[in-house]
């Protein structure tokens, strides 16, 4: 299961994002990847449109199963600094520069640069794993991170969502890796 893996020590964390910060693309990656808990091809896919910065939320998922989640202020930072720069129409990609292989090369030179030894998705397992450990329902950690079955979380019965229930989520991100 999950949680049974080596964890990413909050410290090293914040190694990685200290490490890629004077890169915007490099940490935009490693952001989206640790404080969003979003998969490289989640990144990769991407579009302008699916940034809603007054919210701060983000559209991800496939199409058949999309999904909007708030983000953590830093993921925020990193996306308007790295947008700031660019002069993109909302139908292009929020990210082009990153394809799935050239984020996983990102986050593997930064690991490397900042001496912590990690791969792409120990970035989003350390998301996951405080996002459980912070006692956030299983039911919404399954919808932020978009889980399904095969995943490896116990299935979740179907309802509702509270409001707020994302940017709960995005607070313990926040707290676990950049506080």
């Amino acid at each position: 299961m999950l949680t049974q893996r080596p964890a990413l020590a909050p410290a090293d964390a914040r190694l990685l994002l200290a490490e890629s910060s004077t890169d915007p693309l490099a940490h935009v990656a490693v952001t989206l990847s640790l404080v969003a808990g979003l998969r490289p091809d989640e990144v990769e896919d991407l579009r302008v449109a699916d940034y809603e910065p007054s919210a701060p939320r983000l559209t991800t998922g496939t199409e058949r199963e999309p999904r909007t989640i708030q983000i953590a202020p830093t993921a925020r930072q990193a996306l308007d600094v790295y947008l700031a720069a660019q002069n993109a129409d909302s139908d292009h990609f929020l990210l082009p520069q990153l394809r799935r292989e050239r984020v996983m090369r990102i986050v593997r030179n930064t690991a490397v640069s900042a001496g912590v030894t990690v791969g792409m998705y120990a970035l989003r397992q350390a998301a996951i794993r405080a996002a459980l450990e912070s006692g956030a329902p299983v039911q919404h950690v399954h919808a932020y991170f978009g889980f399904k079955e095969k995943d490896g979380l116990p299935p979740v019965e179907e309802s509702p969502l509270p409001e707020g229930w994302d940017a709960e989520i995005a607070a313990v991100l926040e707290e676990a890796f950049v506080s």
